[in-house]
């Protein structure tokens, strides 16, 4: 049995890289730029309006006027006339027009009166209007120069993200490609969950949790059920360790029992188990290995919430990794009250997160009926990881948490 600390360091050691895919730019979100992105042009590519109303020159202003005639209108998306607006005159604009030559300065409607002469309209600014050059004006490639890096490799594409992308002209997307996953699920106890269940079986529940998990992450797998029979589950494992998989899971069949065959079978289909068994509750019966093509496996515990602990603390990290994205940050809560943990044992609690009147995520845990009982769990956001160094954990401590929805990752 090894430490926690050992056993994700043998998982990350694997140093998966699942390579790279295009895709279109709608279909990008949520995965990691694998390309460095530069500005085809100055952003924004003119002087870019900011608000409705009209153009002037300052320097008109300065001078002492403050009443322009209106010699014209730009819109958004009109190329600018080709003389000059006059030192006298004004052009009423539209936000997101070019500023129009021989303007520097924008003054909103709110600030002006507009006048209704014979010779046409003119605008009047308002008594408390001081207007100074370059106000309500977006400098051209103020954001950034034509040939900068606008965004580097490893980012997590967000909505802002496929914007700048868009900005760019990028159409279709240099992304990491998501890793193809089995999950293997064995048990003679097993029923399909539209069947009704003899009074010594059980509904299959754990591929759908697992396959739950990686969804949210993005990763979509197949789930196979089979029985506790060697013959099956070895040819099973022989047909998907030969097959277009990155990763194979299986749920039960890794403790002590006589039905418990993964880490034989692991073996016989030429595997290396590289531990089994990890200082851990729950999921201390955790196996990890992999084929000499590359492919690992990950053998987690059958009880429910054991598996699904091992798969937040163990499988998706690996996952990420292999993503090649800049790592994410780490989510911690603070306890909400005090708890006691005697075994020599990393703990993984299940938590329901609360922010506090105070912005501070609070941990609140699921006290439940053991590492079977899925009922409890259905509150639970994530697993608080207790170190096996302490024994009492305070009100108000702060510990990592390993979330069960990857949307509480943080980019």
């Amino acid at each position: 049995m090894i430490a926690v600390n050992e056993a994700f360091d043998r998982v990350m050691n694997t140093s998966p890289d699942f390579g790279k895919e295009v895709v279109p730019l709608q279909e990008s979100a949520g995965r990691v730029l694998r390309q460095q992105v530069l500005a085809d042009r100055d952003l924004p590519p003119f002087n870019r309006v900011c608000m409705d109303g009209i153009a002037i020159d300052s320097r008109s202003f300065l001078q002492g006027k403050r009443k322009f005639y209106r010699q014209g209108f730009l819109g958004a998306g009109e190329a600018p006339p080709g003389q000059a607006t006059g030192p006298d005159a004004c052009m009423e604009v539209m936000t997101g027009s070019v500023l129009p030559p021989g303007t520097d300065a924008v003054i909103p409607y709110e600030q002006l009166e507009a006048l209704s002469e014979e010779d046409g309209t003119w605008y009047q600014l308002k008594a408390s209007i001081f207007p100074e050059a370059g106000q309500h004006i977006h400098s051209q490639g103020s954001d950034a120069a034509k040939g900068s890096v606008l965004l580097e490799e490893g980012v997590r594409i967000t909505s802002p993200v496929i914007a700048v992308l868009a900005s760019a002209g990028v159409s279709m997307v240099k992304v990491s490609r998501m890793p193809r996953v089995s999950i293997v699920c064995s048990g003679d106890e097993l029923v399909p969950v539209s069947e009704e269940p003899l009074p010594e079986q059980i509904r299959q529940s754990n591929g759908y949790a697992i396959s739950a998990l990686l969804r949210s992450y993005g990763v979509s797998c197949r789930i196979h059920y089979v029985r506790d029979h060697p013959g099956q589950i070895g040819a099973l494992l022989r047909e998907l360790k030969e097959g277009p998989d990155d990763c194979l899971i299986s749920t039960g069949g890794v403790s002590a029992g006589r039905k418990d065959l993964i880490p034989g079978l692991l073996k016989e289909t030429k595997g290396s188990v590289l531990f089994h068994k990890v200082a851990q509750r729950p999921g201390k019966p955790l196996l990890f290995g992999c084929w000499e093509n590359g492919k690992v496996f990950f053998g987690l515990p059958g009880n429910p919430v054991s598996c699904m602990a091992a798969c937040c603390r163990y499988v998706i990290p690996w996952i990420l990794e292999g993503l090649k994205g800049k790592q994410a940050a780490s989510l911690h809560a603070r306890l909400s009250e005090p708890v006691n943990f005697s075994p020599k044992l990393t703990c993984f609690l299940p938590v329901r997160l609360v922010c506090d009147d105070g912005g501070m995520l609070r941990a609140y845990p699921l006290r439940g009926q053991g590492s079977g009982d899925l009922v409890s769990m259905q509150l639970a956001e994530g697993f608080i990881e207790l170190p096996a160094e302490k024994e009492l954990f305070s009100e108000g401590e702060a510990y990592r948490v390993w979330p069960l929805d990857g949307s509480l990752i943080l980019p």
